[in-house]
Parts: C-alpha cells; sequence; structure tokens
C-alpha cells in the first residue's frame, strides 16, 4: 500500500459528503488541509542515541565502522509503517463559506471515517483482502449458448462448469472453520457440494443421454466425432498422468533404495521395535555417535533425516494427488463411453428416457432450470467466500491499527503587528546588553 491511497480522491469524497462537510469548507480546501507524515518515536531516539556514540573523536576507524553497521541493523528493525494523519483546520485554509474550518467535534470523527473508507475501498472494490481462488461468477453461468451450439455441447459445457464448481468448493474447504459458515441463503459447502452433484446425476447426465439417444443422422454424426474428440483428449491427459505417477514412484523407490544404501555403508544403528518383556511397550534404544572416526558421517546423516524426510512427503504429496486427478479422468472417460456405447448398441437400460424426441421449448425449459440452480450455488459461494476472507483475514486488523487518539494542537500565525512587537524588543534587549557590557568594561579598567 502506498500512504497516497488513504488521500485518494475516491475516499475524500465519499468521507466529505457523509458528514456534509459542505456545510464548512468547500472539497479543494477539505483535500488541501489534510496530508500524511511519517514518524516513529524509537527511530528518533535511536538516532540520538547514535549520533551521541559517534560525536566521540576518540574512537578508532574500525570502532566507528562497528557502531554505524550496529546502527544500520537496529534502524532496520524498527522501520515500521507509522504515520500521522494530520488536518489542518483554518489557518490557511480559505474558503467562500460563511464558516473556514470544520467544529473541533468533528473533526476527529472525519479522520476516523477516512480511515475505515480506506478500508472498505481496499477490500471491496480492490479485493486485497480476500481468498484467491478464481470463482466463477453467476453471469458466466447465466449466459446463454451460441444458436449454432448443439444441444449435446451445451450440455458438456454445463457439466465442465459444474465440475469446476466442485472443484473450487474443494479448494474452499481447506479454509478455517469453511465447514461452519453458511452463505445469505443459508447454506453450507457441503449442502451446496451435494445440489451440485445432484443436478449432475439427476439433470444433466438423464438430458445429455435422451438428447443423444433422439438425435438425427445428421446430428449423431457431429455429436459422435465431438464427443469422441473429447474422448481422445481424455485419453492424453490420461497417459500423461499416467507417466508422472508412474516417474514419480520410482523416483521415490529409487530414493529411498540409495538412503538404505547409505544407512548400510555408514553402520546407522537402526531402532528395535521389540517389545520388552514384562510390559508390552516397544523399545527403541537412543542413538547417541560414539566417538570415533565415523563421528562426523553420523552427524551429517544424522542433520539430512528431515530434509529426507520431507522430500519423501513431497514426492508421496505428488503420487496421491496425481492419483486423485487419475480417477477423475477415469470416470470422465467411462461417462463418455457409456453415452457414445448407448448410442451405438441403442441399449434401453443405458438411456432411461428412451428415444424419445425432446421438443426445443422442453429442452430450454429443462436449461434455464439447470442454470438458474447453478446460479444460486455460484452466488451462495460468493456468499461464505466473503465470510470466511474477513472473518480469518480480519483486514481491519491488517491494513492499520489506531496507535494513539486524536490530539489536537493550535498554531497561531506570525502576523506583521506581532512581527514588530517582537523585532522592537529584540532591538530594545540588545541595546541592554550593549550598554551593560560596556559599562562593566569601563569599571574594569585600572584608573
Amino acid at each position: 500500500f502506498s500512504p497516497n491511497d488513504i488521500l485518494s480522491p475516491t475516499v475524500l469524497e465519499k468521507v466529505f459528503d457523509e458528514n456534509s462537510l459542505r456545510n464548512y469548507v468547500d472539497f479543494a480546501s477539505f483535500q488541501n488541509a489534510i496530508y500524511i507524515e511519517q514518524t516513529n518515536t524509537d527511530l528518533q531516539f535511536l538516532e540520538q542515541d547514535y549520533m551521541a556514540r559517534l560525536s566521540n573523536n576518540e574512537l578508532t576507524a574500525v570502532e566507528r565502522q562497528n557502531i554505524e553497521e550496529e546502527f544500520k541493523k537496529k534502524k532496520d528493525s524498527l522501520l515500521a509503517p507509522i504515520y500521522n494523519l494530520i488536518y489542518v483546520n483554518g489557518g490557511q485554509v480559505k474558503s467562500h463559506n460563511t464558516h473556514n474550518h470544520i467544529p473541533a467535534y468533528l473533526v476527529p470523527k472525519v479522520l476516523n471515517d477516512i480511515l475505515a473508507v480506506w478500508v472498505d475501498d481496499v477490500t471491496k472494490n480492490r479485493d486485497v483482502f480476500k481468498y484467491r481462488i478464481a470463482l466463477y461468477g453467476a453471469d458466466f453461468i447465466a449466459k446463454d449458448a451460441q444458436q449454432s451450439d448443439s444441444p449435446v455441447r451445451v450440455l458438456l459445457s454445463l457439466r465442465k462448469n459444474l465440475q469446476c464448481l466442485a472443484s473450487q468448493i474443494k479448494q474452499m474447504r481447506d479454509f478455517p472453520g469453511a465447514r461452519l459458515v453458511r452463505g445469505e441463503n443459508n447454506l453450507s459447502l457441503n449442502e451446496v457440494s451435494e445440489t451440485l452433484e445432484e443436478l449432475e446425476n439427476t439433470r444433466i447426465n438423464p438430458l445429455l443421454y435422451c438428447v443423444v439417444g433422439a438425435q438425427s443422422a445428421s446430428e449423431s454424426l457431429q455429436s459422435h466425432s465431438y464427443m469422441e474428440s473429447l474422448l481422445r483428449s481424455l485419453q492424453f491427459k490420461r497417459n500423461e498422468l499416467q507417466e508422472k505417477i508412474a516417474v514419480l514412484t520410482d523416483a521415490l523407490a529409487a530414493y529411498q533404495s540409495s538412503i538404505a544404501s547409505d544407512k548400510r555403508a555408514h553402520g546407522t544403528v537402526q531402532e528395535s521395535s521389540t517389545p520388552r518383556q514384562g510390559t508390552g511397550r516397544v523399545f527403541s534404544p537412543s542413538v547417541i555417535p560414539q566417538f570415533g572416526e565415523s563421528l562426523l558421517s553420523q552427524l551429517v546423516a544424522m542433520s539430512g533425516y528431515k530434509e529426507n524426510m520431507l522430500f519423501r512427503q513431497d514426492l508421496t504429496k505428488q503420487i496421491i494427488d496425481n492419483g486423485f486427478k487419475l480417477a477423475g479422468l477415469d470416470q470422465e472417460i467411462a461417462v463418455y463411453t457409456s453415452i457414445l456405447d448407448s448410442k451405438k448398441t441403442n441399449v434401453q437400460s443405458a438411456n432411461p428416457d428412451g428415444n424419445r424426441a425432446i421438443s426445443k421449448a422442453e429442452f430450454a425449459k429443462q436449461i434455464k432450470t439447470i442454470k438458474a440452480k447453478m446460479v444460486a450455488c455460484v452466488k451462495e459461494m460468493h456468499s461464505i467466500h466473503d465470510k470466511l476472507s474477513n472473518r480469518n483475514l480480519q483486514p481491519a486488523t491488517y491494513v492499520y491499527s489506531v496507535l494513539s487518539s486524536c490530539q489536537s494542537d493550535k498554531m497561531y500565525p506570525l502576523t506583521r503587528s506581532k512581527f514588530i512587537k517582537i523585532s522592537i524588543f529584540g532591538l530594545i534587549l540588545v541595546t541592554l546588553c550593549t550598554m551593560t557590557t560596556i559599562s562593566l568594561k569601563k569599571d574594569s579598567l585600572p584608573n
């Protein structure tokens, strides 16, 4: 963040309008009278301390350099962004209204409102303090399909969007407290996930079987080639995942084998898992390095134990994640294969609605119903996402914290009459001091 963002015209205009400040000053005067000043009392004390230490003329060059390096390190640790939000009320502020300043009781509220409006702008309009998930928008789901798109493509597109929403819900479940938060319609993430799953199993998939089974020859040829291309793409992804899993598995096995061989070569003591008699507990003797020639190698092996464990955990996690992706691809391939087989073999059990042709009006009505439910789920996901971000990230606490309350100081300008009076007084004082000095010198001279 930049301190100038706090005094942006958008923030100041909103505060100016909400507090009806036009009754006291115009906006230009208000904007020119407020500014931000960086301050840090600890840093000032530190500079004074080291200036006194460096003023010692008896310091050597090495000692002076050490003190300067010590000062730089302490200064870096104290460079906290501490600012003062200052408003000059009256004085140089000019206004065409009757008054040229804001009432004193209103100034603290105006300053606090500036910070509150700035935080609101940062969190809502810029989405700074939100979990980084690219959630689908309701408009993207509700957009109408092109006229050239076949019913099969429309259904497959909806099915793909639905699966992306399910993947986003899976990511949101990892946030703290995600299972306890409910959206604007009082639905939890689990209930939204069940709604999407129900849409896929009871609405989209049966309608897809029905549309494919009732197509004409030309439409069937187009949808068949389109689905076969999708199926080939999924097969390529599946083969890629299988190769990746095989490479990771081989790497993990080779790494474990090398670790085992290193342990045998260095004579590393293996922990015993033999139960102690009479207790049933596993006895694990402590590994104490023996002082000798192999001491260094044993220390190196013990220090690398944590790195080895983390590396194995990372490889295992990659294998598991890719295995889940592979299972999802297998399910998609099975669905597409089943749809293609149902058209080829015309199996009645694979097509719950038979070959009954569905009218365009009925198809459009069902698509509209599916989209409406998906849009409701998307809005609920956005609501839960906003609540989790505000509850866990707490933008008002992270953006700023008030270290001291509002304070007012009166500063009087130096007018021309005051300047003349001070000048005359100073001249008289200098004259008296000069005359006194001359008189003392005369008295001290010998007669």
